[in-house]
């Protein structure tokens, strides 16, 4: 087990979420190269072994057991990022395969601790338009469980983006309580967040949250923008391969992060 490691979690077999992973890892290592980094992923062969990347397989029986009669799939998320805290990794900072990273982010892992965790940014409150929308049917609910206690929904609660979750051991006693309220609140919504609303809220009351915004990482989860990185990533990997992105980090200087404005005006048109 090391003591500090990036972790990724993939789950699936769609080959462009791969592509981000490795699009994601090698930007990390271009400004951290230091860094160690340990993969859960349902299609281990994609990747290749190097001295800071370690590999471990995500198999059909853990992926039974974390979804259990669920059809919900950020389940995998959180369970996977538990499980490599539990065998792997006694601090992690978590990155979703669609982050590119710009900066060197090693000095996160010190605000780590069992009174503080660090997350991507504070996208607003349930109170905000899009999220009292979304949220509308879990709005003034209590949930209840007999072991974990009422969790009452309000508008005042905070919707933290979990793209970077930074966390140690200390935090692991959150999980269950976690996964067993997102699973909750999903049922009940119109929009995938409730994992990592479950999650901030618990992080919440375990403690400060710390958040890293915009000017370290780059999630580019939004439909037109990630179109297009989709692209440059599909050629980096094929014009390079999976290793040499790895074990050469500085080719990933070729991955253009920012539309050209001649694609921006096309993607806006369309």
């Amino acid at each position: 087990m090391i003591e500090k490691g990036f972790v990724y979690v993939l789950y699936g077999k769609q080959l462009r979420h791969y592509n981000e992973a490795i699009g994601s890892i090698s930007t990390l290592l271009l400004h951290n190269p230091n860094a160690k980094v340990i993969v859960l992923a349902e299609m281990p062969d994609f990747f290749s072994e190097t001295e800071q990347v370690t590999i471990v397989k995500l198999d059909d029986a853990l992926k039974s057991q974390w979804l259990s009669k669920s059809d919900y799939h950020f389940r995998l998320k959180l369970s996977g990022l538990r499980y490599l805290l539990e065998n792997y990794v006694k601090v992690a900072i978590f990155l979703d395969s669609d982050t590119l990273v710009k900066k060197n982010i090693m000095h996160y892992f010190n605000e780590i601790s069992s009174k503080q965790s660090v997350l991507h940014k504070l996208e607003g409150h349930l109170s905000k338009k899009r999220f009292s929308r979304q949220y509308k049917n879990a709005l003034d609910r209590t949930f209840s469980h007999p072991e974990y206690g009422d969790y009452h929904i309000s508008k005042s609660d905070p919707m933290y983006n979990s793209g970077f979750i930074g966390v140690d051991q200390s935090h692991l006693d959150i999980f269950d309580t976690a996964l067993w309220l997102m699973e909750e609140i999903s049922q009940v919504i119109t929009f995938h967040t409730a994992e990592q609303f479950a999650l901030g809220l618990l992080l919440m009351q375990k403690g400060n949250i710390l958040t890293v915004g915009d000017g370290d990482v780059y999630h580019y989860w939004h439909k037109k923008p990630r179109l297009f990185i989709h692209e440059e990533l599909k050629r980096e990997v094929e014009n390079n391969s999976v290793q040499k992105l790895l074990e050469s980090p500085f080719l990933s200087k070729g991955i253009r992060a920012r539309r050209p404005f001649l694609r921006w005006l096309q993607d806006k048109v369309h």
